[in-house]
């Protein structure tokens, strides 16, 4: 039997990248994720509503699923709007009804809208509930955020660097969406998750339990399992998503010269070579400040979990440590990391 595909939806303002930590984490355990732009983020030109957000949702959906694949749908945030309204027929058990393979799952929410139907954040025009970071332009129909108060609100909890990172990045939204008015409420018929997170800022917790009461109030509905994501911090902390990222990252950085270094007691990060990928750079360099008791040779061939490494840097220095992870797990390795620096070797 396959495993199913996630298909994962950003919320309002960020784009597909802000997927791929979890994309790689998912790649180490054999999964495929498919990160999925919204086209109301951007902004150029503002959608009118979410019905084009609701349908590139349901095209992607419809494509995996005609294929054979189940799917597991993920939403973030404002996600929770579109993606619950896009789901009609195309859950699994809908779909082995009308004699179709694949079809939704699971549907994912995290700190999201399970809109009932008939909702509508407000009037077209009203902009009254908007949260208070948001930097409204009704003439061009966007949103910005001051990346300065992203940091604060939507990244409170991720090292600076990473923060500052992800704040540029964000982009205009289409303010149309929050005038939106659901018909459909998929979390209803299709098995469905809510992940609460007990640090956002933005919808905060008292917030989202109040729309997660009131969704499971309403019936029917197929809301059968919740989870805090104190939870699930572990998964950032595993050495085997940070293995994961370096394998990434070995196809993306040509000159394969790159090591990132993990004492035991604290990090020794050396990026001697960053030619690759601007993103997956910053991606591992968030990974960097969370693993702080390993120390992890990208590319090493051959290598067991618990492996003791000792050598000297491009700088004479040496290095010793515990490689943690799944090291020599994977298929086609090159023994590159022996040049951690220009002159740099293992013993």
């Amino acid at each position: 039997m396959s495993k199913p595909i996630f298909v994962c939806v950003p919320g309002a303002s960020h784009s597909h990248l802000i997927w791929e930590p979890l994309k790689v984490a998912l790649s180490y355990y054999g999964y495929t994720a498919v990160p999925l732009p919204l086209p109301s983020v951007g902004g150029n030109p503002p959608t009118y509503d979410f019905s084009e957000d609701v349908q590139a949702i349901r095209n992607i959906v419809t494509e995996i699923s005609d294929s054979g694949s189940d799917v597991v749908l993920v939403l973030h945030s404002y996600a929770g709007l579109p993606g619950g309204e896009a789901l009609q027929g195309l859950g699994k058990a809908e779909r082995e009804q009308m004699g179709l393979r694949g079809g939704v799952i699971r549907i994912v929410f995290i700190m999201s809208w399970l809109a009932l139907e008939g909702f509508q954040g407000g009037s077209r025009g009203d902009t009254s509930a908007f949260f208070p970071y948001m930097r409204i332009n009704l003439q061009a129909g966007i949103s910005t955020i001051n990346p300065q108060e992203a940091i604060a609100v939507l990244y409170n909890d991720m090292p600076r660097a990473e923060a500052e990172y992800w704040a540029s990045q964000l982009l205009p939204q289409s303010i149309g969406v929050f005038w939106s008015r659901t018909t459909y409420a998929a979390w209803r018929y299709i098995p469905s998750t809510y992940v609460l997170c007990g640090q956002d800022q933005s919808l905060t917790l008292p917030y989202a339990e109040m729309i997660l009461k009131a969704a499971q109030d309403s019936k029917p509905n197929a809301i059968d399992t919740v989870r805090n994501s104190l939870m699930l911090k572990t998964l950032s902390k595993h050495p085997s998503v940070f293995d994961t990222a370096m394998y990434q990252v070995k196809n993306v950085i040509k000159d394969k010269r790159t090591v990132w270094m993990y004492a035991p007691s604290e990090v020794h990060r050396r990026i001697h070579r960053t030619n690759g990928n601007r993103h997956i750079r910053h991606l591992i360099e968030g990974f960097t400040s969370r693993i702080k008791q390993y120390i992890t040779i990208a590319g090493c061939a051959g290598l067991a979990p618990e492996s003791t490494l000792s050598g000297v840097d491009g700088d004479g220095k040496p290095f010793g440590g515990i490689v943690g992870g799944q090291i020599g797990g994977y298929t086609e390795r090159e023994n590159f990391a022996v040049n951690i620096s220009a002159g740099g070797k293992l013993k």
